[in-house]
């Protein structure tokens, strides 16, 4: 894992002409009784060490002028991605994603300095590097495309530690008699913990991938059965990222009976399969010693862990969760939407490449980070359901 350095050349050139000055040799002013032929002797000496001193002081200069920007670079460890009895080759990968500037935001150094994360060879190169043992075609595995819709990877910050997420959604098709067929929509998040997590952000993508290659080998290994419903699909359509406007089915939005339980990803929530049935919700309590409502709650697991969720659902209906808070998901014409913070003009410490923060999708990574400092107002959010981006729709 590498850092990469931007640098602003009209700060540097400011420090330079300010370091130069300082630089210049003393000089004694006409007027001034000459010194004493001891100090015409030291004279030229202070001269080397006060130039020296200050040539040294000219670098520390340049130096922070430099990191205006950086950009962290991930490289996935290509360890090898286990699976038991594979029904299944990759024939082929497709980036789907709404950004594909960046993979999410991180933070380095003793002050958190928050940095975008790109790949460090590039999108294919990194996950065909880690999905070689399933690349090479074999006469009785089906053949799969592989549509990653969303990559992110952020952090949370506390105290004494810091949590290091990754989340992957995937689509995988294949080729059938009726055309480009959806075998499985798989969604997964992995964490890991410690003083500085930053390392971790590629293995954690390696074992989402491997979840999620989990996920759609256990459906092939129930034979044709699988494709008999599953959705098809224009091939053409596979590279672009999913429309917000495009017409959805679902389960969640045509299963007239809502499964209660905790979504630990997006997938989970679209399919009204939530991954966690036992849970409960700890109130946080406020200075005035007055609980909150459940919204600003904390999910715990039936063992009694706090749990990193996407939202949960019961039987006041469904709750996604946005930075530390919960809001309610409402249906309207066929667009499910929630009242959250207004985070429009929330200035971030990064130059986010390839979007804007109003006009664009955001993802989870940004929500994470953006912690404090929210206006109180709140905007209503669109969520797209094919892929889990939130869409202001003020």
């Amino acid at each position: 894992m590498n850092t990469r350095i931007h640098v602003r050349f009209d700060t540097i050139l400011l420090c330079l002409i300010v370091s130069r000055i300082l630089t210049l040799k003393l000089w004694i002013p006409e007027g001034v009784p000459q010194p004493t032929n001891y100090w015409q002797e030291l004279h030229p000496t202070m001269i080397r060490f006060l130039n020296a001193r200050l040539c040294f002081i000219h670098s520390l200069l340049l130096c922070s002028a430099i990191p205006v920007y950086s950009q962290t670079l991930i490289s996935l460890p290509g360890k090898r991605i286990a699976i038991k009895d594979p029904k299944f080759y990759i024939s082929e990968i497709i980036d789907a994603r709404s950004n594909k500037e960046m993979v999410g935001i991180v933070q380095r150094g003793l002050k958190n300095r928050q940095e975008t994360a790109s790949f460090e060879n590039g999108f294919q190169d990194e996950l065909k590097n880690s999905l070689e043992d399933f690349l090479q075609s074999q006469a009785d595995r089906t053949p799969l495309i592989v549509r990653i819709l969303k990559l992110n990877v952020y952090e949370r910050t506390l105290l004494n530690s810091e949590t290091a997420v990754a989340e992957v959604i995937a689509e995988f098709y294949t080729k059938t008699d009726r055309g480009i067929t959806l075998i499985k929509s798989a969604g997964s998040s992995v964490t890991s913990s410690g003083l500085d997590v930053t390392r971790s952000h590629g293995r954690n993508i390696e074992r989402c991938l491997a979840d999620c290659l989990g996920q759609v080998n256990n459906v092939l290994m129930n034979g044709p059965r699988a494709l008999e419903k599953s959705l098809t699909i224009d091939y053409h359509k596979l590279s672009a990222p999913p429309d917000i406007l495009e017409e959805y089915d679902y389960p969640i939005l045509k299963d007239t009976f809502l499964v209660k339980g905790v979504y630990r990803n997006f997938i989970e929530f679209r399919d009204n399969a939530p991954g966690i049935i036992d849970f409960s919700i700890r109130e946080k309590i406020n200075y005035t010693g007055e609980a909150y409502d459940v919204t600003k709650g904390v999910i715990r697991s039936s063992d009694g862990s706090e749990t990193n969720v996407w939202g949960y659902a019961d039987e006041e209906g469904i709750f996604i969760k946005l930075g530390e808070e919960f809001f309610q998901v409402f249906a309207e014409d066929g667009i499910l939407w929630f009242e959250g913070y207004d985070v429009a003009d929330v200035k971030t410490n990064v130059s986010i490449p390839g979007r804007s923060v109003v006009m664009a999708a955001f993802t989870g990574y940004l929500f994470y980070q953006i912690r404090v400092g929210w206006d109180t107002k709140k905007v209503k959010y669109a969520i797209n359901m094919g892929n889990g981006d939130l869409i202001p729709l003020n």
